[in-house]
């Protein structure tokens, strides 16, 4: 069979430049001899010298700039018809047969089934190479037009016989796409179509930005593009398609997504993904807290509360005042009461989740665990009949009156008042005794930004956290979920749900945790990195925000952790300041994002 070829034409400029050098040169060529004999009138020699300019500059301009383009244009690739939906692609040493597939679409949450239509393809046993590409359309940029190219290598001289055959399994694509779901409605592209879309392939980018301008006009901006080596590679590696703004879709603007070096649209998280809980990890300085902040402000913005424990004094007035939050400091001239959060009528289940807080904290021994809880619902029990407040000063002063009825209690009894008294003394004292207290509720139902960094003393530290969280986990329980859904925002999150062996007892926290979220109770963990938190936990979150990390020690722990390989990983150590990869449900592959700046 004849082919039509359609080889790559010289670039226009390229012909301009040429004409130029041609008029230039044969005016020089009649005229320079008589210049040298001078038989020429003094203007017309200034009109040789010009011309003659003119030649050494169009030489130099095709030399640095026109031969090259024009050497890689026409000697690396030429494509041609075989037939009318056919094509041959020749590059160097290599051959290819060709077909082009047109999809439109609009539905943003339908375009992450073509994952599953590859798997599909996969098992189904149809064994294709693909390139998939995704633009924007300019007019509306809701749709999407989907080119997929198929595309199979030859081996040897080209034989007529091939192309039936290569035409049947191409077929195979186009009849699988139609049985896997009646959403998937392929177009193949034909003759002239082919042929110009073609050139979105396989010119370079200036090129098709010089010779396809109509074109790109029409398929507007490239978003994604990937060659599949099988069906069961994912049909769009690095972007989120679903991130383009809907007046249904409730979503966070976490920064602008990146693919292959350029910025191609917003990525918004969905709020359902980030009711699951989320987690931001990174080194110091990679930019942990300007995502967390990003993600508070638009919270703030879709109408959620969020409370965060501020550990390094890093969210200024602009912030709380732009969030409109309440900032509340430890600095003795307000409390939160921690032992009567809220109104409660059995108090068994409030003594064994504050006990269980201070065991995490200070690690009781079995005698300890025992007397405290002892001397905690004594001063429950008392407060409540007497209509008194209950206070750790309270249960202090019923430590120091506790009667032990061995030697071994009476050391119990010692070594729980040398750590408790500093609750009742000196910054202790301004955390838990302040005659202002605040509610647990006076926490859920408005912004609150908490200064832990007030707090100089690390145990205090974790305990002030651990009281706070395990009591709003306890007033979910016992109040239900929050109607439109709540954020908590924990910093040094490894202090909380560190990693463990799988064979140690889970904490409290770790409780908390997997029950917080049937509550509406969404934690934001944050962390230097992904192995300095329990893997299962990790794992977990339906939101993974990975920024910049060195990894000489781990590697592998946070290659299992993350689900990546060593390609992704060298990746995430050059990343630079407020760039990150997110890992989603809906991405088998993380999308790579710039967090807008705050």
């Amino acid at each position: 069979m004849k082919l039509n070829s359609k080889n790559l034409s010289l670039p226009e400029d390229f012909v301009v430049v040429l004409s130029i050098f041609i008029l230039a040169l044969i005016f020089i060529l009649n005229n320079f001899p008589l210049l040298f004999q001078q038989k020429l009138f003094a203007p017309y020699e200034f009109l040789v010298l010009f011309f003659f300019v003119i030649f050494v500059s169009t030489f130099i301009v095709f030399l640095l700039y026109l031969y090259p383009r024009l050497n890689k244009s026409n000697s690396n690739v030429s494509y041609s018809l075989l037939e009318n939906d056919l094509a041959l692609l020749k590059s160097d040493s290599k051959k290819y047969f060709l077909q082009l597939f047109r999809l439109e679409y609009s539905d943003f949450d339908r375009l992450n089934q073509f994952n599953q239509f590859f798997d599909f393809l996969y098992k189904s046993g149809i064994s294709m190479k693909l390139i998939a590409d995704i633009y924007s359309q300019p007019n509306n940029h809701r749709n999407f037009e989907i080119l997929i190219l198929a595309y199979e290598e030859i081996q040897g001289d080209i034989k007529q016989e091939y192309i039936p055959i290569i035409k049947e399994k191409f077929n195979s694509f186009l009849i699988a796409s139609k049985a896997y779901s009646n959403f998937i409605s392929l177009t193949r592209l034909e003759g002239s179509s082919l042929l110009s879309s073609l050139n979105l392939y396989f010119l370079s980018k200036k090129e098709t930005t010089n010779h396809n301008l109509e074109e790109q006009k029409n398929l507007g901006k490239v978003l994604a593009s990937l060659f599949l080596p099988s069906p069961s590679a994912d049909f769009v590696n690095g972007i989120s398609i679903a991130s383009k703004r809907k007046e249904n879709l409730r979503g966070v603007i976490l920064g602008k997504q990146l693919y292959k070096g350029e910025f191609c649209g917003e990525l918004v998280l969905p709020i359902d993904s980030l009711f699951k809980h989320s987690v931001i990890v990174g080194v110091t300085g990679s930019g942990k807290s300007t995502t967390n902040k990003q993600l508070l402000k638009e919270l703030n913005k879709l109408g959620f509360h969020f409370l965060l424990f501020d550990f390094h004094d890093e969210y200024d007035q602009e912030f709380s005042i732009f969030t409109s939050s309440f900032v509340f400091r430890f600095l003795g001239e307000t409390s939160v009461d921690f032992l009567s959060p809220f109104e409660m009528k059995d108090f068994s289940n409030h003594v064994s989740i504050v006990t269980d807080v201070f065991n995490n904290v200070y690690s009781f021994s079995p005698s300890q665990f025992f007397v405290f809880r002892d001397v905690l619902s004594s001063e429950l029990a008392y407060s409540k009949v007497n209509k008194a407040r209950p206070t750790i000063k309270g249960v202090v002063d019923r430590l120091e009156s506790y009667e032990p009825k061995s030697f071994y209690e009476n050391e119990t009894k010692f070594s729980l008042l040398r750590r408790l008294k500093l609750l009742s003394e000196g910054e202790g004292n301004k955390i838990f005794a302040a005659s202002n207290l605040l509610k647990i509720n006076d926490f859920l139902n408005k912004n609150v930004i908490l200064k832990i960094s007030d707090i100089k003393d690390s145990d205090l530290r974790k305990l002030t956290v651990s009281l706070l969280l395990a009591l709003i986990y306890e007033y979910r329980l016992v109040n239900g979920p929050d109607n439109v859904g709540h954020f908590i925002s924990l910093e040094e999150a490894q202090n909380f749900v560190p990693f463990r062996n799988r064979t140690d007892e889970a904490s409290i926290y770790e409780k908390m945790f997997f029950e917080m979220r049937k509550y509406k109770e969404s934690l934001i963990l944050i962390a230097q990195f992904p192995s300095q938190i329990y893997p299962d936990l990790f794992k977990s979150c339906e939101v993974k925000i990975v920024h910049r990390l060195f990894s000489a020690g781990d590697a592998a722990l946070i290659e299992d952790i993350l689900g990546i390989d060593k390609n992704i990983l060298e990746q995430l150590k050059s990343l630079p300041v407020g760039r990150a990869l997110v890992f989603l449900p809906s991405n088998r592959s993380p999308i790579t994002v710039q967090v807008n700046e705050n």
